[in-house]
């Protein structure tokens, strides 16, 4: 879908999120694993910053259940940027953080 090197592109990075996006919409929650892995990756490439990564690895952990690993997450994004990474995000998410500090 891009150029080589596919991995240095900010799209990249942008079509793995939506499509992490439409993953949690749907629940299907194995590929949203999928997705975010490549989110990983990319950013890795492109030495992005980690916060909004961080988030989808809560969204995801929150998912699946993982309440404490989710709760890691999102305090580590809200400590480095505030809470503006649930904005436009449901709810739960947010009531969920607020909940358990």
């Amino acid at each position: 879908m891009y150029p080589e090197p596919r991995n240095n592109w900010n799209e990249a990075y942008n079509t793995a999120k939506y499509a992490v996006d439409d993953c949690f919409s749907a629940l299907d929650i194995k590929n949203a694993k999928t997705w975010l892995d490549r989110m990983a990756y990319v950013n890795d490439q492109l030495h992005q910053r980690d916060e909004e990564l961080m988030h989808y690895t809560g969204k995801y952990k929150y998912e699946m259940g993982d309440y404490d690993a989710a709760f890691t997450a999102f305090d580590k994004v809200v400590k480095i940027a505030g809470k503006r990474y649930f904005e436009d995000e449901p709810s739960k998410y947010l009531n969920f953080y607020i909940e358990k500090t």
